[in-house]
């Protein structure tokens, strides 16, 4: 009977705190101008390592890095955490390719009412000549702050990692003094860079 009743007490305190959590999402939730936020950002790679792969060899050429012009679309979850969409014009520096990156992100913001925040994308290339290239995958680590005001916006700097793999299955060498003759299959590129942007 005893045990009964305790049953009846801890199910009672459940469904308490579901609804007061439910009622505090909710409440949350009204302003909705708020969960919503998109940014653009400036991002200049430079790149410290670049791995030319054929089987199992291994090639070491020179490359200088990438420029790329970001767009970003977040929905906040919770307080502290936001998920979004990215997708990024990219020019690659050296060798001379350009591609189009779309991306998702998820982010976390651990102070309030300021935007730093650590972010975590995945995203894909698309090139523009795929000749140079067939596809291409992107994965980023970095922080962001926020500096200041900018015009009515708040302007942000970030620095992270980027990790690039592109995929080169019948396509020709892209930087000079590689064989001709032989098929590469794979462009890994370790970056570091710093962004500048303005959140909106």
């Amino acid at each position: 009977m005893r045990n009964n009743i305790k049953t009846k007490e801890r199910m009672n305190r459940f469904k308490l705190l579901f609804v007061l959590f439910f009622i505090n999402t909710i409440l949350y939730s009204q302003d909705i101008k708020k969960k919503w936020g998109s940014s653009v950002y400036v991002d200049l790679n430079s790149t410290y390592e670049t791995r030319y792969t054929h089987g199992s060899s291994v090639h070491y050429p020179n490359y200088s890095g990438s420029i790329e012009l970001v767009y970003n679309l977040d929905y906040k979850i919770f307080r502290r955490f936001s998920f979004g969409s990215l997708v990024s014009l990219n020019r690659f520096l050296t060798p001379k390719i350009s591609s189009l990156k779309i991306g998702g992100a998820i982010k976390y913001y651990y102070l309030q009412n300021k935007y730093h925040f650590v972010t975590f994308h995945i995203a894909s290339h698309f090139p523009t000549d795929s000749d140079r290239f067939k596809r291409g995958h992107q994965v980023r680590l970095g922080q962001f702050f926020d500096l200041s005001n900018l015009l009515g916006q708040r302007l942000l700097i970030g620095c992270y990692y980027n990790l690039d793999k592109l995929n080169l299955e019948n396509s020709s060498p892209l930087l000079d003094g590689l064989l001709k003759n032989i098929s590469y299959s794979t462009l890994l590129t370790d970056s570091w860079g710093v962004s500048l942007g303005l959140k909106f």
